[in-house]
């Protein structure tokens, strides 16, 4: 067993036979390091905030306090320590009787909780009784309805939203293998297609007295990798082991299905999703097994794959060039044989590898109490703030905190989550119910609300500026740190826009009127529930699925049904 194993290495460390590397302890010592300083920057709430959660529970007085807010400190400490101290520590808490809890998955537990909760709600039934459900009924919306009073006229209105003029943003320059030639890099001494940005910062990601080692590093990753029967083996079991759990993340999974269903099967999204994987890493290791030519066929096909894959690599490098003095020799290495020119990367729209419309699927996951829904519908294509604004602001109006649906599906309890969010690479809407109680009630109230807006044609005036002040924080929010700077500007050129893109999308949304929201809203919310032009996901119990399809059926959403993965054309 892996215990046994992990055990009989430890003691053969406790015990000298083997020691420790200390050259990699303090390797990873100085990563850790590096980590806890880059946080202060790229999540300065979050590293903060924990530490003073760490204070609060378990410091004793203000020099642990001071302790926990300074880790650095620490970890320079530990950097100076040797192996005895080390030693000590692995004696301590590894050298004493231990207790080993397994768990393994059951299908008859499975079937026996699904009988048990059927058994359990008819119980329940027969207890009450009819005035009994009556009575609880009565409860339940009195509760409903308290919980759901309207904060006072005026309360969200009266929060001031600043001026997008006064937002403080990172600045970055950046440069290309086909722009004018960067001041601080020979990026067109570069031999593949590289994108350079320089910016102001105090993040390490890699020390720059490092930075040489670490493009060497890269080269002999990506060029000079060893590809054995027995690494694949190792890759392809741990990839396989790591299966069961992602199966049973329902959010994961509908997700996972409605974009097999519209994505064509040449198409890496086809291709690489948990669907497909699983199948292949079987037949994959069962190859490599098999011994002799197939197995040699097997690891030559690996070979090219992975050669194909690296022969188009581009290069993204941040940093700042003013401060740091970055050469681009070390990057000649990577130039290829007979290649005189280098091509730009070839970029398109996720919506032209999109097809299939019309209907959808409900799949059964066991291990699922509730259910998960998505849902894709027309939407604008690209990135023009003419049709992404006001359609942003649109749907945070409904989506938001204390909005129609956070009201009437969250606070209904049809659904712990909800949304609607654009995919312009995609060209479409995206609907999703996150852990549904009754996934058609909350499908068919969604529907209500936008039917309901549609006849109604009026905008509540808090709730509207509210839906632009969400708005205004979800663009922000990208670029709240450097290395979300680094990350959006990445972002930007993959789907064609530009390097100011998020920066002059905040203006566009301080701009919008209600009457363009309006307009944006009358375009796309009616094709939200077109049922020709959409196609919906879902996945719940096994034992829940025939329901499931009946039930959207009633509302005109016609889904073929598959009580598992298994029985799917997604495992062919």
């Amino acid at each position: 067993m892996a215990r046994d194993e992990g055990r009989k290495c430890l003691k053969s460390v406790i015990d000298g036979v083997e020691g420790i590397d200390m050259d990699r302890m303090r390797r990873l010592l100085r990563k850790q390091l590096r980590e806890t300083m880059a946080s202060l920057e790229s999540d300065p709430h979050h590293a903060i905030a924990f530490r003073c959660i760490g204070d609060a529970l378990y410091s004793q007085n203000e020099n642990d306090f001071i302790s926990r807010m300074n880790p650095q400190h620490s970890l320079n400490e530990l950097l100076k320590e040797g192996e005895d101290y080390w030693l000590c520590l692995w004696k301590k808490y590894f050298d004493n009787d231990l207790v080993t809890v397994v768990g393994s998955p059951s299908i008859e537990l499975q079937a026996k909780i699904a009988e048990d909760e059927l058994n359990r709600i008819a119980e329940q039934r027969a207890q009450l009784g009819e005035e009994g459900l009556a009575e609880k009924g009565k409860l339940l919306e009195e509760a409903m309805e308290f919980n759901e009073r309207p904060p006072p006229p005026g309360t969200l209105a009266s929060v001031p939203v600043p001026s997008c003029e006064n937002l403080k943003c990172h600045k970055i320059s950046s440069w290309n293998s086909f722009s004018e030639p960067c001041p601080y890099f020979d990026v067109k001494a570069i031999p593949m297609y590289a994108r350079v940005h320089s910016l102001n910062t105090n993040f390490v990601y890699c020390e720059p007295d490092d930075y040489e080692e670490v493009v060497n590093h890269l080269y002999e990753v990506l060029n000079t990798a060893e590809i054995t029967k027995e690494r694949l083996l190792v890759f392809a079991q741990r990839l396989i082991n790591d299966v069961s759990q992602v199966r049973r993340n329902g959010h994961k999974m509908v997700y996972d299905i409605l974009r097999d269903s519209l994505y064509s099967k040449d198409s890496n999204v086809h291709w690489s999703s948990v669907l497909r994987q699983q199948k292949f890493l079987k037949e994959l290791i069962d190859q490599l097994n098999a011994g002799g030519d197939s197995a040699e066929a097997a690891i030559n096909e690996a070979k090219q794959t992975f050669k194909t894959l690296t022969g188009n690599a581009w290069l993204h490098l941040s940093a700042d060039l003013v401060k740091y003095k970055l050469g681009s020799e070390p990057w000649k290495r990577f130039a290829r044989e007979n290649e005189i020119t280098f091509m730009k990367p070839n970029l398109y729209w996720d919506a032209d590898l999109m097809t299939g419309w019309g209907g959808g699927v409900v799949v059964g996951v066991g291990g699922l109490d509730s259910s998960f829904v998505v849902q894709s519908s027309e939407g604008p294509l690209g990135n023009a703030f003419v049709d992404f604004a006001p359609l942003i602001v649109a749907l945070n109006y409904f989506t938001q905190l204390e909005g129609p649906m956070w009201r009437l599906i969250r606070g209904g309890g049809l659904s712990y989550g909800y949304g609607i969010r654009p995919s312009p690479n995609e060209g479409r809407l995206v609907f999703s119910l996150y852990r549904a109680t009754n996934a058609v009630a909350a499908y068919t109230k969604a529907k209500n609300i936008v039917d309901e807006y549609l006849a109604d044609h009026k905008f509540d005036e808090d709730l509207f500026a509210s839906a632009k002040s969400t708005a205004l924080f979800e663009v922000v929010e990208n670029e709240k740190c450097v290395a979300d700077v680094v990350t959006q500007s990445l972002i930007n050129y993959i789907r064609q826009a530009t390097e100011t893109y998020n920066r002059d999308l905040v203006c566009a949304i301080a701009a919008v009127t209600e009457a363009e929201v309006h307009a944006a809203a009358t375009r796309w919310l009616p094709r939200m529930f077109q049922t020709d032009t959409c196609k919906v996901a879902v996945v719940c119990h096994p034992t829940k699925v025939a329901d499931m399809q009946a039930a959207f059926g009633k509302i005109n959403v016609r889904l073929d049904a598959f009580d598992s993965m298994e029985t799917s054309h997604f495992n062919k």
